[in-house]
């Protein structure tokens, strides 16, 4: 059984007179307090008080297990040898959310900061890793061949951000760029060594594309990254010693980031994600766990522009499968903006998948509705201000607004916070419905609950871009008009027998239904040349198009219309759509085997026609007969 004893010197500041102290802890020895199992509140009382206005430094002892338990806050794990003598074993930390306090005693909640000098001691054939570069190491006057090693003192940060590893890895190096260049050292067991290059030849090219889009310098000159056999997680952003599962970042040895496999560019997307938390997490942290959506999403969508930023394209498809995931995701009938309590259940269970994907599809909608210019500047204005602080989604949205106002993208009476709070703080999306007067070349436009539920009553505030068919203005994505009614009516002079189309490049998080003329209009153009209109678009309707039919919205005739021409389709977005939604609706596929089948069917040629038709129209037969059951 493995054992780690320790002391923390924590420095106080009295804002009143007190002889009570409380902290967060838990599973450990300690002396002289009583404990608050409901909140882990460790209540030490001291025999003097403290004195208002006056400092003091409390030096609390703590010993516990070292154990394999991942929830722990601190464990151990071991690379595999060639048989048990033969395992590498190493240690390390996972903090977040709120482990630290199985640790040591501490002050465990993310709007609480403070700077950490970390020293550790262990046997010299050892490293030490943890947030700070080690400062100096040297020997232990009462253990033979174990040291100290001191690391430099961190950043303000919150408490879930501090790590520290023992380890004997090896490790690559990279740097960025520029006047202050970063390191990087990217470590794991010798054997894997190799496998790391990928990781470590992105993450500095990463980094320093951030910090340039963001123009907000990162305060670290030095990050390192471990990859970690059997980790539980997909990877930790802790500030400056960035913890990946083995799994997920171990590629082939890679020289150069062209022609990357699938499995490789989601490594990429990996790195990508844990490089923005540098800034939105780390540098500018939420202030409770019920806004970790927001540093989420935000980091989901720079982490795609990132991919894009070494892949062109790749970015692009990642939002467009973090879109597709949340609408068809039968969890989604939940608001975001999750009111979490102080109580760990809720803690716990407050962090969904699904969550992150729909908040990365509206940070993508809040940047087309304000433009780059204003957005970038929000972001600048955000991460200038609340730099080493906590913040809310409120104050997020008011530095948009801010932007906002300065450049007049919006209208005089629509803030950012009611625009965004519509999106994050009810359940679900709508589904807006098109219906054009041909007579009078008006256009009603009725907003409703995606679920067919009609005791629903949530009111968007919804961004329209369009264009027509005549225009074909696919590039801009800036809002026309907005919808913060049920319903309301637009003059719009159109001809009869030419298309309008909704949701430019799919930046709005809707769906869109049209009249059954307007439909056919788009069936017909799609089918004679689908190049014509944007492959994001295609996709969109491809989708929209399924549920909308799978939801009994629109005739079946109407989505075989419109669906017909997908046998010419050969981009990646309207043919995983397709896939994805076919396979969703009726077999229950995974993303995955659907994705499988969607490259089948990408490499398909003309004479698969009578087959895809025949199976289409079986799925409609099938698809009757269940709601015929269902009503019966």
């Amino acid at each position: 059984m493995f054992r780690y004893i320790g002391s923390v010197n924590i420095s106080v500041h009295a804002q009143t007179s007190t002889n009570l102290v409380v902290l967060h802890g838990e599973l450990f020895n300690i002396s002289r307090t009583e404990y608050n199992r409901e909140k882990d509140y460790f209540i030490i009382e001291v025999h003097m008080p403290f004195v208002r206005g006056r400092s003091y430094v409390l030096t609390l002892p703590f010993q516990n297990k070292l154990t394999e338990d991942f929830k722990s806050g601190y464990f151990v794990g071991y690379n595999e040898g060639k048989n048990e003598m033969d395992r590498s074993w190493f240690s390390l930390t996972q903090f977040e959310r709120n482990y630290i306090r199985n640790v040591f005693p501490s002050f465990d909640e993310p709007a609480l900061r403070a700077t950490f000098n970390v020293t550790l001691g262990h046997h010299r054939r050892f490293q030490s890793f943890s947030n700070m570069p080690l400062l100096r190491r040297f020997n232990s006057s009462d253990l033979k061949d174990y040291v100290w090693s001191m690391h430099e003192v961190s950043p303000l940060m919150p408490t879930y951000l501090l790590a520290f590893s023992i380890n004997n890895f090896t490790c690559m190096f990279s740097t960025t760029f520029g006047r202050e260049p970063v390191e990087f050292r990217t470590c794991s067991h010798v054997t894997q060594v190799q496998a790391l290059s990928l990781a470590s030849l992105s993450a500095p090219k990463l980094f320093q594309y951030f910090e340039n889009l963001f123009q907000v310098p990162c305060p670290l000159r030095e990050i390192q990254q471990l990859a970690i056999p059997h980790l539980p997680i997909a990877a930790m952003e802790n500030w400056g010693l960035v913890v990946y599962s083995d799994e997920m970042i171990m590629q082939k040895n890679q020289k150069n980031l062209t022609n990357l496999t699938q499995g490789q560019t989601k490594t990429l997307q990996l790195v990508s994600h844990e490089m923005v938390h540098m800034w939105f997490g780390n540098l500018v942290t939420i202030s409770w766990w019920d806004s970790l959506w927001l540093n989420e999403g935000l980091a989901g969508y720079f982490e795609a522009a990132g991919v894009e930023y070494l892949q062109m394209n790749s970015g692009r498809k990642i939002l467009f499968k973090y879109r597709e995931g949340s609408l068809m995701n039968e969890l989604m009938d939940k608001p975001v903006a999750i009111n979490a309590s102080s109580d760990k259940g809720l803690i716990e269970n407050s962090s969904v998948a699904y969550v992150y994907q729909k908040v990365t599809t509206i940070v993508r909608m809040l940047n087309a509705m304000l433009g780059d210019e204003v957005f970038y500047e929000g972001l600048y204005f955000y991460l200038s201000q609340y730099s080493y602080s906590n913040t809310t989604p409120d104050q997020f949205w008011g530095k948009m607004q801010m932007a906002s106002l300065r450049s007049g993208v919006l209208p005089d009476d629509h803030k950012v916070n009611t625009i965004m709070d519509s999106w994050t703080n009810q359940a679900g999306y709508p589904v807006l419905d098109v219906i054009r007067n041909y007579n009078n070349n008006t256009i009603s436009f009725v907003q409703n609950h995606f679920s067919s539920n009609e005791s629903h009553s949530e009111v968007w505030w919804i961004p329209l871009t369009y264009t027509t068919q005549s225009e074909r203005n696919f590039s801009s994505t800036r809002t026309k008009a907005w919808l913060i009614q049920p319903s309301m009516h637009l003059n719009m002079p159109l001809l009869t027998e030419e298309w309008v189309m909704f949701n430019i490049q799919a930046v709005g998080y809707y769906r869109v239904n049209y009249d059954e003329h307007n439909w056919r209009l788009i069936a017909s153009d799609l089918y004679e040349n689908h190049k014509r209109i944007h492959v994001l678009n295609r996709a969109q309707i491809v989708s929209d198009c399924l549920y909308l039919w799978q939801q009994g919205r629109i005739r079946w005739l109407t989505a075989v219309d419109v669906l017909k021409y997908i046998i010419e389709e050969d981009e990646y977005e309207p043919l995983v759509a397709f896939v994805l939604g076919v396979t969703n609706g009726f077999w229950g596929m995974s993303p995955d085997s659907s994705l499988i089948i969607a490259k089948w069917l990408g490499s398909a040629g003309k004479w698969y026609a009578e087959f895809i038709n025949y199976t289409f129209n079986w799925f409609v037969l099938i698809k009757s007969k269940h709601f015929r059951q269902l009503q019966m």
